[in-house]
């Protein structure tokens, strides 16, 4: 596989990671903010820090983690940041 190949594949990978993103983010979020279970706030918590690493960039990913508390904005742009470090 060429560069330009690798670089499209690259790009339409983010376009579909982005359009699960959009259809998930109400209920993600959703999840984060109400839910009384931890480990369901947890798990929310940890797709909401993938989808930021893989979509780094992303003003949808961002406004909505924006959204959320300060504390968690802070733990899922930490985690994020280290995610992306290690793909």
């Amino acid at each position: 596989m060429n560069e330009d190949e690798n670089f499209t594949n690259n790009l339409k990978q983010q376009e579909e990671i982005l359009s699960i993103f959009k259809s998930t983010k109400d209920k993600i979020l959703t999840m984060i903010q109400k839910d009384t279970n931890a480990g369901v706030r947890d798990a929310s918590v940890a797709l909401l820090t993938t989808f930021k690493a893989y979509l780094y960039e992303s003003s949808l990913v961002n406004e909505a983690i924006q959204s959320l508390p300060k504390y968690r904005v802070s733990e899922i742009n930490k985690d994020a940041a280290e995610k992306l470090k290690s793909l």
